[in-house]
């Protein structure tokens, strides 16, 4: 195995798994994880957190792509999940955790046009905002 190969490995158990959820201070409760395997999102390591935001996944028939709107949160040591309603739709994206915001800019919106807007997100508070969009937009969409 890879290093790559091994994480992917771990993501998709995590993702696979079943466990209940205790509160880790960080979005809603969830009784079961996520039922989708996400491809083209971002995670990041927060705390004792992964955060997992955006990207996509096959409907059942694997005939079209479905957004995933919100950003999941793994509890490590509680081995549980939690969601955060962020309603942006974003593949291909870039993020970083900064202090105690996640950061998230750009990609590929559920219209398929490129986005060059920045997004930050407080996680001590779970309050989402916009800042004006990038003045470089590279033929992206405002």
């Amino acid at each position: 195995f890879t290093v790559a190969s091994t994480v992917n490995l771990l993501i998709v158990s995590i993702f696979m798994s079943t466990c209940k959820t205790k509160n880790n201070g960080l979005g809603e409760n969830q009784e079961n994880p996520p039922n989708i395997i996400p491809s083209f999102h971002s995670v990041e390591n927060y705390k004792d957190s992964l955060i997992f935001i955006g990207g996509w996944t096959l409907n059942s028939g694997h005939s079209s792509k479905i957004y995933n709107p919100d950003i999941l949160i793994y509890d490590i040591d509680n081995q549980g999940w939690s969601r955060i309603k962020w309603n942006i739709c974003l593949r291909c994206h870039a993020s970083t955790i900064y202090g105690n915001m996640l950061v998230v800019y750009g990609g590929i919106n559920e219209r398929g046009k490129y986005s060059n807007k920045l997004y930050f997100l407080p996680l001590n508070t779970g309050n989402i905002a916009q800042t004006n969009p990038s003045p470089y937009n590279f033929g992206a969409e405002n």
